[in-house]
């Protein structure tokens, strides 16, 4: 009894993780995530080859969506339920490239001492 119930505990956990993709849920997380994470990098001031890691990931998350050909309707599910954290993370990326342009513009621009700064937060974002 108790090799059978070990077996088809095995064989349910071997279905479980053979043959299936990540769910919908689980990369509209990934992109989010991954959108943190090059906030993250950006606000840090990493290096370009690290942007760069981060874009690719970004990329093939973004193709794994594509490929799954989601419906109209399962993509307004994904919209309801990451919507809000997907557009935190979206404006983050946003502030982090604002303040980097700014930083770059000042280095181009150090004779103009009475350049007025830009400001540091995001508008709200519907």
């Amino acid at each position: 009894m108790y090799k059978v119930l070990c077996g088809s505990i095995m064989a349910v956990v071997l279905m479980s993780q053979c043959g299936c993709g990540p769910s919908a849920d689980t990369l509209a997380q990934q992109q989010i995530d991954q959108l943190n994470e090059l906030a993250d990098a950006m606000e840090s001031g990493a290096e370009k080859a690290e942007l760069e890691a981060i874009n690719k990931c970004m990329e093939e998350t973004n193709k794994a969506i594509k490929d799954m050909d989601l419906s109209d309707a399962e993509k307004e599910r994904l919209t309801e339920a990451f919507g809000t954290e997907m557009t935190k993370a979206t404006a983050r990326v946003a502030k982090a490239g604002m303040a980097q342009m700014q930083d770059q513009m000042k280095e181009l621009m150090p004779n103009m001492p009475n350049m007025p700064a830009m400001p540091m937060e995001m508008p709200n974002l519907p």
